[in-house]
């Protein structure tokens, strides 16, 4: 009775069963005991034929899913540099512009699915449904002068600003919407995780994607990212209009607040060393430091109040100082007030980055850092702009201020992406000296494959030796800013393997989420043994070692300034952080050791 609830079409049922669940049954080795064969044929037709996700090709399993949507892209490299242009090249505001975005990608990831690679096929799905419904709107596709899209975003321009282009627009975004919830609505309930999820918008797959138009790109930017609060408040997905007289009053309020913030952290803090930094050598204007910033980015401020304490013990750690649960509040509301204004990046191109193509394992480097560059450039870019505030305020000189804000808050996130593309150019070059050839299958790079934060290199013809992967961190320390990389060292076979078992691309991408919040939670722990400078000086390298018997090996590298004392802390934390991260882990997680790169390659 049961099975029939789930799955009416009994016939239909039972042919995905032998398609998908028998494959199952194979791979995880599960006995089937003999009287009770049945029931556990009915249990798993009933629970696989739910385990797709219902695309207009049909119904498929999340792996020929990720094969078929993970490196979708509907706009070409030419395509998002022309869009750029014609955001550059357009002052007079006579376009409309229109944004959305994934905006809950980061929690898929890092909570939620824990799968990047599936996060990422799932959002490109979103982006072929929505050109579709694009396409079939005839006169607004033909309006269409300028498109972009990134790893979570879609951008348009359009000729000019019409009611009936409005009212297109409202059609397809709305049709899209409800087809993406009916798509994944068989497959995501099945994640327990997503159902009463604590962020707002992640329970409900239609409140995913959120959208705004402007007349200017980083209105539309702005207006998609206030959209959160929106759908947060009506659980339905919203359009914002920048130029909304209620949207432009929001702007200017959130804009007022976060400056009336600032100067009340100033008055509260300015004697605290460390915490609040001048934004020039000669001025006495002052903004939270990069590496306050580095803290208080963690917290949601839905969560303020039970991480106010971890804010205080951080601060404490670090700065040496003493907050009270009200300072720490503080912090807390105004870092999430710049995080409000923080503008799009404007990347041209993004590489896929399926794992499963490494043949011969791979180094996945995040570039940690990149949001507390943005949050440092738009909180100096706010500041700069206060001087620019209209003698009188009417309609049209807030708007012309609400665009001066965006100005400068564009050229301080220019700035910060400048500082990125150097990091990453460090990366390729520290990839280059390596010596080690890469698999130009993978990417044409040498084997170097980058999107968004997260560089990949994939060997070729042998897996990284321990000596190449101490080598790669020490090159990564001598960049100066060793804190600034997360690397997961991955394996694309499982250990003592001699039949060489492939790892599944999923459990590849599961690996590097692991190894990332492995080094987050291990330079966490640091933070109470030994100094925030000694801290930053370490680049900390995590071998992710599978085997078959479900059990992941665990091998910790440390390239950078180490010291026998930092070496101690982390063989006496490293236990308990493993511990931590298995509770969320399908694999049982071991230490194997604890070694710097000095240690490895001796003496220079």
């Amino acid at each position: 009775m049961e099975c029939r609830l789930l799955c009416p079409d009994v016939e239909w049922c039972v042919r995905l069963w032998f398609g998908i669940s028998l494959t199952v049954i194979l791979a995880l080795g599960v006995p089937a005991q003999a009287g009770d064969e049945a029931a556990q044929k009915r249990l798993l037709t009933c629970r696989d034929a739910h385990d797709y996700i219902a695309t207009e090709y049909g119904p498929v399993s999340p792996t020929l899913f990720k094969g078929r949507f993970q490196d979708y892209k509907p706009t070409t490299v030419q395509e998002n540099s022309d869009f750029i242009r014609v955001t550059i090249q357009d002052p007079t505001g006579r376009h409309l512009y229109f944004h959305v975005e994934n905006s809950v990608l980061k929690p898929l990831n890092d909570i939620y699915l824990e799968d990047r690679e599936l996060s990422q096929a799932l959002t490109n799905h979103y982006k072929s449904l929505f050109f579709k419904n694009l396409t079939a709107e005839t006169a607004l596709h033909k309006a269409l002068i300028a498109q972009f899209s990134d790893y979570k975003t879609v951008r348009l321009a359009f000729s000019e600003d019409t009611p009936e282009h409005r009212e297109a627009l409202k059609r397809v975004y709305e049709k899209t919407a409800k087809q993406y919830e009916a798509a994944l609505e068989g497959y995501l309930a099945l994640h327990e995780r997503l159902t009463g999820a604590d962020h707002p918008l992640v329970e409900k797959t239609k409140l995913w994607h959120q959208a705004g138009i402007g007349r200017h790109a980083d209105e539309a930017g702005w207006s998609s990212r206030y959209a959160r609060k929106e759908a947060g408040d009506s659980k339905v997905p919203t359009i914002v209009d920048f130029r909304d007289p209620n949207t432009v009053e929001a702007f200017q309020n959130s804009y007022a607040n976060t400056e009336s913030r600032r100067r009340a952290l100033q008055n509260e803090l300015e004697t605290y060393p460390g915490i609040m930094v001048p934004i020039a050598a000669t001025s006495g204007t002052r903004v939270l430091s990069r590496a306050a910033l580095e803290i208080l980015r963690r917290v949601h401020p839905v969560n303020a109040s039970q991480d106010a304490p971890m804010v205080i013990a951080r601060f404490k750690e670090r700065f040496g100082v003493s907050l009270t649960t009200k300072q720490a509040l503080m912090l807390i509301e105004y870092t999430h007030s710049i995080d409000r204004f923080v503008p799009n990046i404007n990347v041209v191109s993004h590489d896929p980055m399926s794992l499963g193509e490494a043949e011969f394992g791979y180094a996945a480097i995040d570039l940690a850092g990149q949001n507390v560059r943005n949050l440092d450039a738009a909180a100096r870019a706010l500041v700069q702009a206060y001087d620019g505030k209209p003698k009188e305020a009417t309609a049209e000189s807030i708007i012309a201020y609400s665009e001066y804000i965006l100005a400068k808050l564009r050229r301080g996130q220019d700035e910060a992406s400048a500082e990125f593309e150097t990091i990453q150019k460090e990366v390729r070059e520290a990839v280059r000296k390596l010596g080690v050839r890469g698999d130009e299958t993978f990417s044409p790079a040498n084997g170097v494959r980058t999107s968004g934060d997260d560089v990949v290199f994939a060997p070729d013809g042998k897996p990284l030796s321990r000596e190449s992967e101490a080598h790669l961190l020490d090159l990564l320390a001598a960049t100066g800013h060793p804190s600034h990389f997360r690397v997961t060292f991955g394996r694309s076979t499982y250990a003592g393997n001699v039949h060489g078992v492939a790892v599944r691309e999923h459990d590849r991408a599961t690996h590097v989420v692991l190894g990332d919040s492995i080094e987050k939670s291990l330079r966490k722990a640091l933070e109470t043994k030994i100094s925030y400078l000694e801290l930053e000086n370490i680049v900390i390298g995590v071998e992710m070692i599978p085997h078959l018997t479900n059990e992941t090996e665990v091998r910790i590298l440390v390239g950078g300034k180490t010291s026998p004392d930092l070496l101690e802390h982390m063989r006496a934390l490293t236990p308990s952080v493993l511990k931590e991260a298995s509770k969320d882990s399908a694999s049982r997680l071991s230490l194997v050791g604890i070694q710097s790169t000095s240690q490895i390659l001796g003496p220079p």
